[in-house]
């Protein structure tokens, strides 16, 4: 599942066909945030776990969109935590970036607070890398650090993209980033198997607040990072936090007690501080 990238709706295949000698450009990014800012409020861009928002959040609160990519979260973060709170949102690859910035301009989100940045464990540059379709156009919601090795783990599970282009860009910490946070209750990450090294940066902003997280597990794109599952969940364990998946057939979360029983898909690490929010929901 990817935040803010599922299949293409109609108008946005219409404005890639009618508009890609120009993809990349202004006028571009405006049709699709347009196209992308109506998608959101129709809910035809919508991930489940969007349902758990309103659990996971009280008005006047702060939430972390690591990877914000289009804002499919951004807006639903915005509602939930009301005018008086906050949505710090990172998106460092510009294109996807400057979109982003329409986006929330166009959806009036006044509590969203937009850093051009990626995350990670230290400040600094790195190269991303932005796979491309066929017809040229970037895959934003799939741009991942450079540094990942897809050679690595189950070669006939991992996607393979037959060109990349190479984007350099600013990389910041969380930690760094929200000195002056106050109330932050949850944390979305999603960023192709570098989550590790975002929540690295983010470890004084989860120990002094506990948040609520959803991320994104893809067990493929951690291998390419030299990365396992163990490393990724046991130090949230050690803090007080359960892992769980939502299950929107059923309309529970259900816990998850054997990291071997772990796919690509989106989880929740949810500490004792928060558990009662989601009361109505957990089960064995």
């Amino acid at each position: 599942m990817k935040s803010g990238n599922p299949g293409n709706t109609f108008l946005r295949r219409i404005i890639k066909i009618v508009l890609i000698p120009i993809k990349g450009g202004g006028i571009y990014s405006a049709l699709q945030a347009l196209a992308v800012g109506l998608d959101i409020k129709l809910r035809r861009l919508f991930e489940p776990e969007v349902d758990l928002l309103a659990l996971a959040l009280r008005p006047g609160e702060t939430a972390l969109d690591l990877g914000a990519n289009f804002g499919l979260y951004a807006y639903h973060l915005s509602r939930a935590v009301g005018r008086h709170g906050k949505v710090v949102c990172f998106e460092p690859i510009p294109y996807t970036f400057l979109t982003l910035s329409k986006v929330v301009r166009l959806l009036g989100l006044k509590n969203v607070v937009l850093k051009p940045y990626g995350v990670a464990d230290r400040p600094g540059v790195m190269h991303f890398s932005v796979p491309l379709q066929s017809n040229g156009h970037i895959m934003a919601g799939q741009a991942f650090i450079g540094g990942r090795n897809d050679d690595q783990g189950d070669r006939s599970q991992q996607v393979r993209w037959n060109r990349t282009k190479q984007v350099e860009c600013l990389v910041t910490t969380v930690d760094s980033e929200c000195l002056d946070a106050v109330d932050v209750s949850f944390l979305k990450v999603d960023i192709e198997g570098a989550e590790i090294f975002a929540l690295r940066g983010a470890r004084r902003t989860i120990e002094n607040f506990r948040p609520t997280v959803l991320i994104e597990i893809n067990p493929w794109f951690l291998d390419g990072f030299g990365v396992k599952i163990d490393d990724l969940i046991n130090p949230f364990i050690e803090l007080g936090y359960r892992l769980y998946i939502y299950d929107e057939g059923q309309g529970n979360l259900k816990l998850i007690g054997n990291f071997d029983q772990i796919v690509e898909r989106n989880y929740l690490l949810i500490h004792s501080k928060f558990i009662d929010r989601f009361a109505a929901k957990v089960f064995p």
